[in-house]
């Protein structure tokens, strides 16, 4: 971003216009920040602050928030923008005016959290009221068409109470002349079945694809997984994955079956749970087991029920997923963070990878929380767990990366509602800089489907606010979901970020000698030069200044500029 706001705020038939970001006038105090600034509702107005415009590249996404602080209560507050004028009209449609909401947290996540309301709900309808001496920062976002003409544009913003004009606020939009690539990075996310439509109208299959193409829109490319109704069979299956791909869907994980662990260990009389992929082939009954013993009586061989199943599973997955052309593009995971450290579970996930190998050796496996040599030869996709990404782990993260294997990497206390912003905005910065592959950032984005609690009135999940809540459910028939957070937005900003790095590195290999790349990749490393912790929140080994994380891009846009010329 950059600075340029002009606000107009409109008092019977006299205008006060000011080119600074405040405004104090009778009715109201208006003034904007940055998207990555939390702004509470007792904030008091700074005295000076960064005005704001936005840069963007054609085919990105901006956001900023401008604040009205009314004197006196408002109610009936309505917000429109008009076209964008330039090089060429860009239509109102492209902005989205969106109203932040509080949400309370009754337990800090960490010593660098806190508690009361914050802001992170992203609601399209506006509050029914706002109290005098209240803020109500209101959530602009715009999406350039890749068609826009570069250059730059203005809109304004008005906003009325009561039919009345409260103010007019002008916005400035430069679009740069480049478009950011499709991004090399998996993005992986699940969507839970179970998003109870009670609380959303349409149907369950309506609701799904509601939620699916809202993650396709904040980039998420890979479905980490996906759950088949009882009875749907191959044709059920291969629609929904021609929706999936429609809505730009290019990984999936194929559903051979799970194995739940007791305390991330191999149980003893571990099962095989099939049951979505009988469903998947529609070949589920109510005579269908719901899981398989996969050890014989001796605990050391593989029951032969177990064997037999599994491996018709495999040949019958991997020749229909052949006949779509998904079949490079899939993966299987099997078991959720298992503890490496212990023998019988590194054993039996060998055991079971090697069966699948050996009946389908082009079929992808996908294993968690950091390579170990024994499953090198097994394993396809690490995803690692950054607490894990130190000694001796270091060592094993490249080996697995010189002999082929992709590094992704998963993070589950990045996206903290008590936690600064720029914890989500830097963080796929450090994925390039570590030069990871894929990830698996958040274990949920919708965890209030797993019992009754109301996010709007505890986000708190585990010991961690906002964590496995990224989306919210309506607070009523009068909305449609999903509604998305503040961090679910920052994240796309963050992908956004990297299509950028993505973009100048590419341009690198074409200017090896480039200086001012060099500058600017050295610059880039230190935004985030180590992971967060996951379990010590003690620390913010990031930037936290967001203007200081503009201006670096946009100096890596200006230089980008210059070299696609």
């Amino acid at each position: 971003m950059r600075a340029s706001v002009l606000i107009v705020c409109v008092l019977g038939l006299m205008s006060v216009t000011s080119t600074a970001a405040i405004l104090d006038n009778d009715q109201v105090t208006v003034w904007c920040a940055h998207s990555c600034v939390k702004v509470f509702p007792n904030d008091v107005p700074p005295q000076t602050a960064e005005a704001a415009s936005l840069d963007a590249a054609r085919g990105e996404t901006e956001a900023v928030q401008i604040v009205l602080r009314p004197k006196q209560p408002l109610t009936g507050i309505t917000a429109k923008v008009s076209d964008f004028d330039g090089p060429a009209k860009l239509p109102a449609n492209i902005a989205t005016v969106r109203w932040v909401a509080y949400v309370p947290v009754k337990q800090a996540s960490g010593p660098k959290g806190g508690t009361g309301l914050f802001p992170d709900p992203l609601p399209l309808r506006a509050p029914a009221n706002i109290a005098a001496n209240q803020n109500q920062p209101v959530w602009i976002t715009v999406r350039v068409p890749v068609s826009a003409k570069p250059g730059d544009y203005r809109a304004q913003i008005t906003f009325t109470a009561n039919g009345a004009t409260l103010c007019a606020v002008p916005l400035s939009l430069h679009v740069w002349r480049f478009e950011l690539p499709p991004t090399g990075l998996k993005v992986m996310a699940s969507a839970r079945a179970g998003l109870r439509p009670q609380k959303d109208d349409g149907s369950p299959e309506e609701l799904y694809h509601r939620y699916i193409r809202n993650m396709s829109d904040h980039g998420v490319n890979t479905l980490g997984a996906h759950v088949f109704r009882p009875g749907q069979g191959w044709k059920e299956h291969d629609d929904e994955v021609a929706f999936l791909k429609s809505v730009g869907i290019q990984n999936f994980a194929m559903n051979l079956g799970w194995v739940k662990h007791e305390r991330h260990r191999w149980p003893a009389d571990a099962q095989w749970d099939a049951h979505n992929a009988f469903a998947a082939m529609g070949t589920l009954t109510r005579e269908s087991p719901r899981a398989l013993r996969i050890a014989d009586a001796t605990g050391n061989n593989f029951d032969p029920k177990f064997r037999e199943t599994l491996v018709g599973l495999v040949r019958e997955f991997t020749r229909h997923y052949q006949e779509l052309g998904i079949l490079n593009q899939s993966f299987v995971r099997f078991i959720d963070e298992p503890l490496l450290e212990d023998e019988r579970t590194v054993t039996w996930i060998a055991r079971v990878s090697k069966l699948i190998k050996d009946t389908s050796p082009s079929l992808r496996i996908l294993h968690t929380r950091s390579p170990i040599p024994v499953l090198m030869p097994l394993t396809d996709i690490w995803e690692v767990h950054t607490d894990l990404w130190g000694p001796p782990y270091g060592a094993h993260i490249e080996a697995a990366r010189q002999a082929g294997a992709e590094i992704w990497v998963y993070h589950n206390s990045i996206p903290l509602i008590d936690y600064s912003f720029m914890r989500v905005r830097t963080f796929a910065w450090a994925l390039w800089k570590h030069r990871a592959t894929g990830t698996g950032a958040w274990w949920d984005l919708t965890a209030w489907t797993l019992g009754d609690k109301n996010p709007w009135e505890d986000p708190l999940y585990g010991p961690w606010a906002g964590s496995g809540i990224l989306l919210y459910p309506p607070r009523d028939n009068n909305e449609q979901g999903p509604i998305d957070s503040i961090r679910w937005e920052v994240w796309r900003d963050s992908l956004e970020d990297h299509r950028l790095l993505e973009l100048a590195a590419s341009l690198a290999k074409k200017h090896p000698d480039n200086a001012e790349l060099k500058q600017l990749f050295a610059e880039a490393g230190a935004v985030c030069p180590t992971w967060p912790g996951v379990r010590d929140l003690s620390t913010e080994p990031y930037w936290t200044d967001p203007m200081k994380l503009e201006m670096l891009r946009h100096r890596l846009a200006e230089t980008v500029e210059r070299l696609t010329q």
